[in-house]
């Protein structure tokens, strides 16, 4: 028969002596309900021992179960010290409270608590190994935090947070995470922090149709460019992100919920314009169909629904925002010769270093696109890959062309290269998810075309290229020949999408009244030249000129009548953009 020991001790701590101990080795202790045990110091079973507490145990100092000892019953244990299992506790319905003014340790030894409530003045308990809390998590006191390290801290299905705020949470900035059983359609909060210092709470909710799983989430301390890995972002962004994990891959449909204080906020992060990015292993997945304005006013919040996939996720605006890659090869037909284009303008310092198309009617900007800025440097390099002018992209809709659903301003080399505002890099639409789109490329005075079927966004291998073949372009004609490669045609100098030579609005009359109308034309004279970045270029050399050598005149004129569908030459004919 085990042997039964009821004892009460009066514990004193005596001059020059450590406090007293309660100790059980091999034997059996037994806390009824209702009764309370008090010791002054720490309280250890081993050996053996059994502790069976169903009333109220409680100490300043440790209590430590060890040495194939068993710990059991529904009751209480408060302790100022650390909490170490190395042996068997069976927690029941159990409630162990941590408080005093020291931080606490807790070893579980792999066996689970049923309640955990933190009642501490100003400091912590400190994770030893992964702790598993099928019950609740109880912050009851101000300044009180639990931190994870590298260790789990683990909810059952009905597990639950209670109490927990901006000075009351779980710190989760190392490798271990805050993880929920069983969670479904019930939305579940994790209130955690990268640090004693931050809290950035998160919330996950599934749809009735998503799996049920295990969600874990931890805390970086910033965004970092690759998710995980990474220079930090600086800018543009709430300085926080979350590792959210599923047990099973798989079936999620998630609403997420991020929050985060005014203090997490970067320079130029708007929170009137931002959303919950994910990194997609690739790049950061945030279109703009998910940017809206924050919520709460510290912590804000925003909220993404709809989330198939877990990973890392950061909230932000534009610095998040998905790039949708186009890589694009064209030629201008004006400035074309020798198998590439000129470079006057950029050569005589003419281009200039914003985008002229928010000047310009008929080019109407959609989404992001417009006032795209290049620093001058660019204008710098020669050769192949110089620049020759600004050109328009257009995302359109793949079932309704002629809806227009994204623009770009970019730039355009001497070899037909389409590029970004660095001058080297394919052009990017920024918040556009990858998909099917038409692409169009527009000039302001040369007729624009659009690919002749969709591409697949992001575009995985060569550049799509318009120079190759004429049905390269959507349309009859859309493009002119150019001895074997094929160009945008040149000459729509009155901006109408369409070149003329005679008749109502023809170009060759906008070429020639400005020329008459230049304040420096004192005599009038249809000789007169004068150097611009002008529409009325049509060659792009750099010169507005309507009679005389290399004038722009002959170029409306010839394309009108070299036109493959101008049957009888004439000079009424117009050539139409073969845009929807």
């Amino acid at each position: 028969m085990k042997q039964l020991i009821a004892i009460l001790l009066l514990l004193f701590s005596l001059h020059g002596q450590a406090p007293a101990q309660l100790y059980v080795a091999g034997g059996t202790l037994k806390v009824s309900p209702g009764a309370v045990l008090y010791s002054t110091g720490d309280v250890t079973n081993t050996g053996g021992g059994s502790l069976v507490n169903d009333g109220t145990l409680s100490t300043p100092g440790d209590i430590t179960n060890s040495s194939s000892a068993t710990m059991s019953g529904n009751g209480q244990y408060t302790l100022s010290g650390n909490w170490t299992n190395s042996a068997d506790f069976a927690a029941g319905t159990s409630t162990v409270t941590f408080n005093g003014a020291a931080n606490s340790t807790a070893t579980s030894g792999g066996d689970a608590f049923f309640e955990v409530k933190m009642s501490k003045t100003s400091t912590d308990l400190l994770l030893a190994d992964a702790m598993d809390v099928l019950d609740t998590l109880h912050f009851l006191s101000n300044d009180n935090k639990v931190v994870l390290t590298s260790h789990n801290l683990t909810f059952g299905t009905v597990g639950g947070i209670l109490g927990y705020g901006n000075d009351r949470f779980i710190v989760a900035g190392g490798t271990g995470q805050v993880r929920k059983a069983g969670l479904g359609t019930v939305a579940f909060v994790y209130p955690v922090g990268y640090d004693a210092s931050t809290y950035n709470p998160f919330k996950i909710s599934q749809s009735a149709t998503g799996t049920v799983d295990t969600f874990g989430v931890r805390v970086q301390e910033n965004v970092l460019e690759d998710g995980l890995t990474g220079t930090a972002f600086t800018a543009g962004v709430a300085d926080a992100s979350w590792v959210v994990t599923e047990a099973v891959a798989g079936g999620s449909d998630l609403t997420l919920t991020a929050q985060w204080a005014a203090s997490d906020e970067l320079t130029g992060f708007d929170r009137t314009d931002s959303g919950i990015a994910r990194y997609d292993g690739s790049g950061w997945d945030l279109t703009n169909g998910l940017l809206g304005n924050a919520t709460g006013g510290g912590p804000y919040a925003r909220m993404r629904s709809g989330v198939t996939a877990v990973g890392v996720f950061a909230v932000g605006g534009e610095a998040l925002l998905h790039r949708l890659e186009v890589e694009l090869r064209a030629f201008l037909q004006g400035p074309f010769s020798g198998g590439q284009m000129g470079d006057a303008l950029r050569s005589q310092s003419l281009i200039p270093t914003t985008e002229p198309y928010t000047a310009l009617s008929g080019f109407t900007h959609v989404g992001r696109g417009g006032g795209e800025t290049v620093d001058p440097s660019v204008f710098a390099t020669t050769g192949s890959d110089a620049i020759v002018d600004w050109v328009f992209l257009e995302l359109r809709d793949a079932m309704t062309p002629g809806t227009v659903l994204e623009t770009r301003s970019a730039l355009i080399q001497r070899d037909g290269d389409i590029v970004d505002v660095d001058g080297t890099s394919p052009v990017a639409f920024l918040g556009s998810a990858d998909d099917d789109y038409y692409v169009t490329v527009r000039h302001r005075n040369h007729l624009g075309v659009r690919t002749a079927g969709t591409l697949e966004l992001p575009l995985a291998a060569p550049p799509y290229d318009f120079t190759t073949a004429m049905g390269q372009a959507y349309g009859s004609n859309p493009m002119a020949n150019l001895g074997g490669s094929f160009g945008l045609w040149a000459g729509n100098t009155s901006g109408d999408a369409s070149v003329k030579f005679q008749g109502a609005s023809n170009d060759s009359d906008t070429i020639k009244n400005d020329v008459l109308g230049q304040p420096g034309n004192f005599f009038h004279l249809l000789t007169y030249t004068y150097s611009a970045y002008a529409l009325t270029d049509a060659n792009m050399d750099g010169t507005v000129k309507y009679q005389g050598a290399n004038n722009d005149t002959d170029l409306v004129k010839n394309n009108v009548l070299a036109h493959p569908a101008n049957f009888f030459h004439l000079l009424t004919f117009t050539i139409s953009e073969q845009l929807p």
